[in-house]
């Protein structure tokens, strides 16, 4: 409803002094269009009307504070339950609009509005009932939370109520066009771009190329709200030590378990490299897919065959080493293969930590395009590692998409990832969210496109003094029940095609930005057994939730 500071309480690792939480956060809150947005959400008025006047004998005769009290609403609706006093704490001036309506109300003599951050508030007596309007998207996004705890530790009786007295987290597996619909846009801004470029160079003889990269960068933010890193360093790996880690795949023609785009534009190798072809060529081994993209060598009229290898639908960790899984190998010389091949690793047939050299073979000039992947041994080599230059996606930090989900786009089964007893949570509980779950694909032949993230809480008084009437408050996917919470979306670029049965092994952690306790950073991992008993290679990626 409104707002009340923590930046003491949920500040620890990241203070931010007053003025700047005031004007990053707490500014938003003071105008009335804001409070307007959430006074509409029906969904979350209901819930609140009703816990209150459904549950009158946790007010009638009681004392309530009213933590960030916004237009007030809460508060009046307190005192119209027959609350004896109500303390209403708003942090910004907003609480002139609060009294004003307390006033026109007539429950100036119950409601008293107090202008301040409820850590530097102090009552004249403890209360029977805290109730507040603390959730932020995907529940904590915001802290507020932390001023409950800290009110309910200061100032809630023993045999107080917290309203909503409990909350869970969840997530589930989902499809949706956001990702695709935000990659047309980025597709089609930087053709733009790239006419807008020709045309100043023959028009005005400048050449605006080299801002290219920059306003891709740009355009990629503010589309996949994604930003990349750059991997520029060379690896040398001895001979010797990599035929030490070379096995063979188990049966001829078995391929690694590739579903996934290319992604290397470019790699260091001492020459220019020119892409081959603009088309993506296929390599079919079985049931298996991968694409990879032919590059010449300009200089040596050499051809190489690039084939993303060991990053499932395309993702790399920008925490973790690099592994041999990241590097291509370039081979000269060596009778009965391709000219050119790549490792990968991670495949269910490889021993713990083996490595594979796949040869593509099938290209005998330049204009066949490799068709085949076989597995090999290598013997006798000559061996150049060089580290490809990831543009696209790789090593990629991207950040959250609020939507409003259909819940057809729910696509397997939802895990709670965290539950919180207002009474007893304390602001280490909720400082940093850690959850492995499992969920569980129900829909026939669909693609993951990423993850959605939701919340609800509960109204049920406490467990000596429980609620008559237990209210419910979600924000799940709903046709007609959407809130302005939404739900949060974490997208995979690019999605995954699964199955009814497909397993998904998932690991979660959301912890508090270092930059601001009141946003959150996400880190999602996940493995994917598919019902045929491959597994696929995990990922793992990083959001922020702003």
């Amino acid at each position: 409803m409104g707002t009340s500071a923590n930046a003491g309480a949920g500040g620890r690792g990241a203070p931010v002094p007053k003025d700047v939480d005031y004007a990053n956060y707490f500014c938003t809150y003071a105008f009335l269009y804001h409070q307007k947005e959430m006074l509409s959400d029906r969904v979350r008025m209901d819930a609140y009307f009703n816990a209150i006047f459904e549950n009158k004998r946790h007010f009638a005769g009681k004392t309530v504070l009213d933590v960030g009290t916004g237009s007030g609403i809460l508060a009046i609706w307190s005192a119209q339950a027959g609350a004896r006093k109500v303390y209403a704490v708003e942090a910004t001036k907003m609480s002139e609009h609060a009294r004003a309506l307390v006033k026109a109300n007539n429950l100036q003599n119950v409601v008293e509005v107090i202008e301040g951050s409820m850590e530097d508030v102090t009552l004249p007596e403890k209360v029977d009932v805290i109730i507040s309007e603390w959730m932020g998207y995907f529940l904590l996004r915001e802290s507020m939370f932390d001023s409950v705890i800290h009110a309910r530790d200061h100032w809630l009786k023993p045999t107080g109520v917290m309203y909503p007295s409990h909350a869970r987290m969840w997530m589930a597996p989902i499809r949706t066009g956001i990702g695709d619909h935000k990659l047309a846009e980025y597709a089609s801004t930087m053709d733009e771009w790239h006419a807008f470029v020709d045309e100043t160079k023959t028009y005005y003889g400048v050449d605006m190329g080299s801002l290219t990269k920059p306003f891709s960068e740009e355009q990629r933010k503010y589309y996949l709200q994604a930003s990349s890193c750059r991997l520029l360093r060379f690896f040398n790996f001895g001979l010797g030590w990599i035929l030490g880690h070379v096995v063979r795949l188990r049966g001829s023609g078995t391929s690694s378990s590739w579903q996934t785009r290319v992604l290397w534009h470019d790699f260091h190798h001492g020459c220019s490299m020119t892409p081959f072809s603009d088309d993506e060529s296929s390599c079919m081994s079985g049931n298996e897919k991968s694409n990879s993209l032919l590059l010449k060598d300009s200089s040596s009229k050499t051809y190489f065959c690039v084939i993303v290898v060991g990053l499932h639908a395309g993702h790399l960790d920008c925490k973790r080493g690099l592994r041999c899984c990241d590097v291509l190998g370039t081979f000269s010389a060596v009778s009965c293969m391709a000219d050119r091949a790549v490792v990968f690793s991670g495949h269910s047939n490889l021993v713990p930590n083996g490595l594979a050299w796949v040869s593509v073979s099938g290209w005998p000039d330049a204009d066949s395009a490799p068709v085949i992947v076989h597995s090999i041994i290598v013997l006798e080599l000559e061996l150049c590692i060089c580290v490809p230059y990831a543009f696209d996606f790789c090593f990629c930090i991207y950040t959250s998409l609020w939507n409003n989900l259909h819940p057809h786009q729910v696509i397997g089964t939802a895990a709670i990832i965290k539950e919180i007893d207002c009474l007893t949570a304390t602001v280490t509980d909720i400082e940093k969210v850690r959850a492995n779950f499992s969920l569980s694909i129900s829909m026939e032949n669909t693609k993951l496109c990423g993850f959605g993230g939701w919340f609800d809480v509960h109204f049920r008084g406490r467990s000596e003094d429980p609620a008559e009437q237990e209210i419910e408050l979600t924000t799940a996917p709903s046709v007609d029940y959407g809130t302005h919470w939404g739900q949060q979306v974490f997208l995979l670029h690019p999605p995954m095609h699964l199955s009814e049965g497909d397993d998904l092994k998932v690991s979660f952690l959301m912890s508090r930005s270092k930059e601001n306790h009141r946003l959150m950073e996400v880190e999602l991992g996940c493995e994917i057994h598919q019902h045929s008993g491959k597994l696929l290679a995990p990922f793992k990626n990083k959001y922020y939730i702003e």
